[in-house]
């Protein structure tokens, strides 16, 4: 088995590929030609990936098809797609606009990768503050530190962070993630971190959209491939609405942000709501990023507090046995 390379490697490797795909169709080249002239150095696993992919698709396959049919089946290993992407390319491919497509999919890769560094920083961050605030606690209530040095604290801590590894990891991609989102969501600064996310997906529409797609027909294509079933709840609310009468605007009054919701109207006015969704998009990345930043700036003077007691009861302890040790 080919070693593959960790997520934010593979993040950076997955915008290449679609970059180079993008590029090769735009030029007019046929797509399993394309497939075999792209090229990631010192990368094998692509290479081979591709040459499969262009094998399944030899024998009447999608592009989608052929690349799922590749992921990996291991749990030790991570997709070389995530459920978003595959359906971002099933639905550049039913709307005749795969090169598109495979642009905004390269996009979105490095947008996720910047978007992984920070939530890998928040979850680190929330991890020291968890660990340095039970120290703490339990410092403050024995008056001292000397259980650090001992067996079964340095077990506690390492089931505590492959627990909260693991937690992390579920509430972000897992299956935990669809039970805890309703909870979450009523929290402000996580209703933010949805909304975003909500823009981030809305903005998909226009690749359909520029092809000449009805916004019925384009709302059903990302319904059906919504990886995530709060997505397609509020999709499927969409569909409902627009086939009422309604415009998108008006469905998502108090959904989301008031400047996102004028973004949408300005373009149903005007005549060029695929404009303006790739501006959405743009918003909700900038909106997302900023989020998690300030996520991280309130997580992490929390840590260095705590972490800062835990020293301060050390040094008081320290210092109380070195008076005590004084001649009267």
């Amino acid at each position: 088995m080919l070693p593959w390379p960790r997520s934010s490697d593979l993040l950076q490797h997955r915008a290449q590929v679609f970059d180079q795909l993008a590029t090769l169709l735009n030029a007019g080249i046929p797509l399993q030609r394309s497939l075999g002239m792209v090229k990631i150095p010192s990368q094998e696993q692509w290479g081979h990936l591709l040459q499969q992919a262009s094998r399944h698709i030899d024998v009447g396959a999608t592009l989608t098809e052929a690349i799922a049919a590749n992921q990996p089946q291991s749990w030790l290993s991570p997709p070389y797609f995530d459920e978003w992407t595959l359906g971002v390319l099933r639905l550049a491919e039913a709307s005749g606009a795969l090169a598109e497509g495979c642009r905004q999919l390269a996009i979105a890769a490095r947008q996720q990768q910047q978007r992984q560094r920070l939530e890998t920083a928040i979850g680190r961050s929330l991890l020291a503050l968890v660990i340095s605030g039970l120290t703490l606690a339990m410092a403050l209530l024995q008056w001292g530190t000397g259980f650090i040095l001992q067996p079964w604290f340095s077990v506690l801590v390492i089931s505590l962070s492959l627990g909260f590894s693991w937690g992390w990891q579920q509430a972000q991609s897992g299956p935990l993630r669809a039970t805890i989102q309703p909870y979450l969501r009523q929290w402000p600064i996580l209703k933010s971190l949805w909304e975003a996310q909500v823009c981030l997906y809305l903005s998909e529409l226009a690749t359909p959209l520029r092809c000449g797609l009805p916004i019925l027909t384009a709302l059903d294509l990302m319904r059906r491939q919504a990886p995530d079933p709060e997505l397609a709840k509020t999709l499927t609310l969409l569909i409902h609405g627009v086939r009422s009468g309604r415009s998108l605007s008006q469905i998502l009054t108090g959904r989301i942000p008031d400047l996102a919701l004028q973004l949408i109207r300005t373009g149903e006015e005007t005549g060029a709501l695929d404009e303006t969704l790739g501006r959405l998009g743009e918003y909700g990345q900038e909106s997302l990023a900023m989020t998690l930043q300030q996520v991280q700036t309130v997580l992490r003077p929390l840590a260095i507090v705590a972490i800062g007691g835990m020293v301060a009861i050390t040094a008081i302890q320290l210092f109380s046995g070195l008076l005590q040790q004084l001649p009267d």
